[in-house]
């Protein structure tokens, strides 16, 4: 079980990703929200691109509620 989890957020350009290196660096588990519409995107053997990943975002949202991607990441943080 976690102890703790960290929630890193910010605008595009604001460093979120050198931050996950540094935590993979430390052997730090890192969960990346996207990774969850990447891997149903690989899934259902569609390109994983940028427009792809945001079109299929939404679509998920609608269906599913403002909260699926979260609700994704965080049952991969506490299993």
């Amino acid at each position: 079980m976690i102890e703790k989890a960290y929630g890193i957020v910010g605008m595009p350009g604001s460093g979120k990703s050198e931050i996950v290196k540094v935590g993979e660096e430390m052997n730090i588990p890192v969960v990346v929200m996207g990774d969850a519409i990447r891997e149903d995107l690989t899934e259902k053997g569609i390109e994983i691109t940028p427009d792809n990943m945001g079109k299929y975002a939404l679509e998920v949202r609608k269906e599913f509620g403002m909260d699926i991607v979260a609700k994704k990441s965080f049952n991969k943080i506490s299993n």
